[in-house]
């Protein structure tokens, strides 16, 4: 029992002693340049560290290639070439289906993500939402039939995107 009380002391007077010493030590940020280990960190010198730091430029391209980019986090993104006016009247001249469809087709919309790839080609086309009566096989049909895209651009380079098109 004595063995126990000496260890529960030391450990008490070891953690309050460690407390003392290390009260006002603040950590070092590792990200910033101008700070070595050899660094005394005080308040002022903590507002004086520039921690607006820019990721490196160099993207390991390898481990890039097969990341598909939302539309809505790159810098610019894919578009039909000429616009989205241009793409309206595409699909307005090449999406057909039955006239006795049509009314069915109207009150309800086919949903359609594509990736636009670094070369502007389309692929892995997929209805999200369908409506039944063959409207989603015509959909897709008319995104295979697109020209090639201008692809989606970050960081000035040309990556993988999703589109989503609703028909």
């Amino acid at each position: 029992m004595n063995k126990f009380k000496i260890i529960l002391i030391l450990l008490i007077f070891n953690i309050r002693f460690f407390n003392a010493q290390t009260k006002d030590i603040k950590p070092i940020p590792t990200h910033c340049p101008e700070v070595t280990s050899n660094t005394v960190i005080t308040e002022r010198s903590i507002d004086e560290i520039d921690f607006n730091v820019e990721a490196p430029k160099e993207i390991h391209e390898e481990k890039n290639d097969s990341i598909i980019y939302d539309n809505s986090k790159v810098e610019v993104s894919p578009e039909f070439p000429c616009g989205n006016s241009k793409m309206l009247l595409f699909i307005n001249k090449n999406y057909k289906i039955p006239d006795e469809q049509k009314k069915e087709a109207n009150n309800t919309k086919v949903v359609v993500n594509f990736v636009v790839q670094k070369d502007g080609s389309l692929t892995d086309v997929k209805v999200l939402r369908d409506v039944g009566l063959e409207t989603s096989k015509e959909a897709i049909r008319v995104i295979k039939k697109m020209p090639n895209w201008n692809p989606a651009i970050l960081n000035g380079k040309k990556v993988k995107c999703s589109y989503t098109i609703i028909f």
